[in-house]
């Protein structure tokens, strides 16, 4: 994907740090995701699109719209194994007609892959930001590069039309449930049982804001059981802390159409407690913070890549110039190193059963626990407790 971005004001005039930040979302959302599609976006600075923002607005977009066949969009998506798109009916399960945005249209292959303009984002010239991608704001600052993804995101098509047009409906609007099997359209208070599921309702991978009255109807409410923590997608955001990409938030990308080359780089990718993330590839600088409660299945971390466990960790593989540091508390299971892999158990971390081939390297710190080691080849270096090494 090549996202090209234009200032309503020059440069040298945004404050310190804007066009970095803004050029870091880009480059990282260009890198992420793998369609054959270049997406276009106005960048405004205390205005979007020349209007002025609402008074409390960290941020805004605007997305411009194609409409699509309900056929169309359901083939597209299924044609590329989006999650979800397996539990789409023949026909539509929702009345009205069906809107993209544009620029999820062109990553569909449904609207031409032009020079066309496909939205406007604008951000806040009044609330005190922090531009940084990596330190913790002040007290008193916002996290500008979660508000940056957080309003491009909208523009490539996570958005809801119930609160707007309720007489039609987005590709996001189809997988919106309020238990397994039945879908959701009402809207209500904050807290309303409206959730994303990608398999028919059965998981809640993010509950809905449902709110219409403050923020969109397609963000997350900050309070729910899922995504949990301090997301970039929430319906609100509090000074002092980082809002982070959650891998929930990359599902919910890849059901609207947007192929994620399931990677990390340069860049920190969280998994909340009750969350779980599948299949992803660490590397160059990347970093998977798996936090307490919180599930990763299957990562392969090479190349520069880290994992923190501080939840729980099932067939990791770590390949040459990856680590995988298993916390106090995190767990670790059916993990592999492989020659020039590192794993480290901390103190209160638990590994087992480990398999370590030749090259490969495990340190256990005092505290530290690994049962059930197989060392083929590989080497061990006991702090803690290691039982049934072989």
């Amino acid at each position: 994907m090549q996202i090209n971005v234009s200032f309503d004001q020059f440069p040298s005039a945004l404050p310190a740090g804007f066009v970095a930040a803004i050029d870091y979302v880009v480059n990282y959302f260009d890198s992420l995701f793998t369609n054959n599609a270049t997406i276009n976006i106005d960048v405004g600075y205390g205005e979007i699109g020349g209007q002025a923002l609402g008074s409390n607005a960290l941020g805004e977009s605007e997305a411009n719209l194609v409409s699509a066949s309900y056929s169309s969009a359901r083939s597209a998506l299924q044609a590329q194994s989006a999650p979800g798109a397996s539990t789409l009916p023949s026909s539509s399960p929702l009345p009205g007609s069906l809107y993209l945005a544009q620029a999820d249209a062109k990553a569909l292959g449904l609207s031409p892959n032009n020079g066309s303009l496909d939205g406007y984002v604008g951000f806040s010239s009044t609330l005190p930001f922090s531009y940084s991608a990596t330190a913790t704001p002040a007290s008193n600052q916002y996290y500008f590069i979660g508000v940056a993804e957080h309003e491009i995101s909208e523009v490539m098509g996570r958005m809801s039309f119930l609160n707007d047009i309720p007489s039609d409906y987005t590709l996001m609007d189809l997988y919106r449930y309020s238990s397994p099997g039945i879908r959701d359209l009402t809207t209500g208070g904050r807290g309303s049982t409206a959730y994303f599921s990608i398999n028919n309702g059965t998981t809640n991978l993010g509950t809905w804001n449902n709110q219409t009255s403050n923020g969109d109807l397609g963000d997350w409410y900050p309070q729910g059981p899922a995504p949990g923590g301090n997301d970039a997608f929430n319906d609100y955001s509090s000074p002092g802390v980082i809002d982070t990409l959650s891998a929930n938030d990359i599902t919910l990308m890849e059901a609207l159409g947007w192929n994620s080359v399931t990677g990390i780089t340069s860049e920190t990718v969280y998994v909340s407690s009750g969350q779980i993330s599948s299949g992803l590839d660490v590397l160059n600088g990347g970093i998977l913070d798996i936090l307490s409660g919180g599930i990763a299945n299957h990562t392969t971390i090479s190349n520069g890549g880290t994992q923190d466990v501080s939840g729980s960790a099932s067939g990791t593989i770590i390949n040459s110039g990856g680590q995988d540091f298993v916390l106090s508390g995190g767990t670790a299971s059916g993990t592999i190193v492989s020659s020039g892999g590192i794993l480290n158990v901390l103190s209160g971390g638990l590994a087992d059963p480990t398999t370590i081939y030749a090259g490969g390297f495990e340190t256990i710190s005092a505290g530290g626990t690994d049962s059930g080691t197989l060392i083929s080849g590989g080497e061990q270096d006991v702090y803690g407790t290691a039982s049934g090494a072989t």
